[in-house]
């Protein structure tokens, strides 16, 4: 084979190589469960982020147990926009992302029980990146950080609203 070929084999295959690298989708990266107890009880804090999220100027569509919503923001130095298909049933919220940063993402709340018998809230989620194995990368060093601090900001948040009827001491319980 001559040298132009060979160059056009080698060109070839490093353009496929590189192309698997970067696109596509790498595995699911999974967000580590936070949990925090809660101080009232678990239909209301189910009703008030639900009510929430009903409320907000964002929402693009609502349809009986279910809206789609656009949520933008800023996270560490990145910014950030979705649309996301929330999903609302007696002891869960979820959401499902249609449209952003990532190939994909699930997330949800649930009401949960602690090993004593005492009601908490457990968010739980995995997304999937773009760009095949870098993103991955990226997702998993940077990203994932990044989500799970959002997370324990915002149920910090919906915490500390649940104080104006507290039912018990509020202690964080977080699993990995």
């Amino acid at each position: 084979m001559k040298p132009a070929g060979r160059s056009l084999i080698v060109f070839v295959a490093g353009a496929l190589t590189a192309r698997a690298l970067t696109v596509g989708a790498g595995p699911p990266i999974r967000l580590r469960p936070h949990t925090r107890r809660l101080n009232r009880a678990p239909e209301s804090v189910i009703g008030e982020l639900r009510a929430q999220l009903e409320d907000a100027p964002n929402v693009l569509v609502r349809s009986g147990d279910s809206l789609v919503a656009s949520f933008a923001g800023r996270a560490g130095g990145l910014h950030y926009r979705t649309v996301e298909l929330v999903r609302f049933a007696d002891r869960q919220v979820t959401f499902e992302h249609l449209s952003g940063p990532f190939r994909s993402a699930q997330e949800s709340f649930d009401v949960v029980s602690l090993p004593d018998g005492s009601p908490a809230l457990e968010h739980r989620g995995q997304f999937v990146m773009r760009y095949g194995l870098f993103g991955w990368i990226f997702g998993r060093l940077v990203i994932r950080t990044i989500f799970e601090g959002l997370v324990a900001a915002h149920m910090a948040q919906l915490a500390e609203a649940a104080t104006s009827n507290p039912v018990s001491n509020q202690s964080v319980v977080d699993r990995a």
